[in-house]
């Protein structure tokens, strides 16, 4: 199994990331698991990159878009079974310091599908 999982370092460069903070970094949801919002298993708030609200937003989502589809594709060169045709979540998370214990706690979530996932971290 682990020869289909590719690790891909510094992929969004640094200055982009700093775009996508100063266009994204506020009005955040309380993240949720399959279960809701329960801050003792998942710590932390959530925007999406996939619904802009404004012009400079708009520039910054397709750009982090374009680099997921350039990796699926690039992806599904060595693995001809990969099918990759959109990007249903893009999530940018925060992580802070309160009163719930600090980050994610492992769980498993159990939906009626099987998923394939490609999992961004910046």
């Amino acid at each position: 199994m682990k020869k289909y999982i590719k690790e891909i370092r510094k992929v969004i460069p640094s200055k982009a990331c700093q775009k996508i903070i100063k266009y994204f970094g506020n009005d955040f949801d309380d993240a949720a698991t399959v279960s809701g919002v329960n801050k003792e298993v998942r710590n932390c708030v959530t925007k999406t990159l996939l619904k802009p609200n404004s012009f400079g937003q708009r520039i910054v989502s397709n750009y982090v878009q374009s680099i997921f589809y350039q990796i699926a594709n690039n992806y599904s060169k060595n693995y001809p079974s990969f099918h990759f045709e959109r990007i249903s979540q893009l999530d940018l998370l925060k992580y802070e310091t309160n009163q719930y214990k600090v980050g994610y706690d492992f769980h498993e979530d159990f939906g009626i599908k099987p998923m394939k996932d490609i999992y961004p971290f910046l």
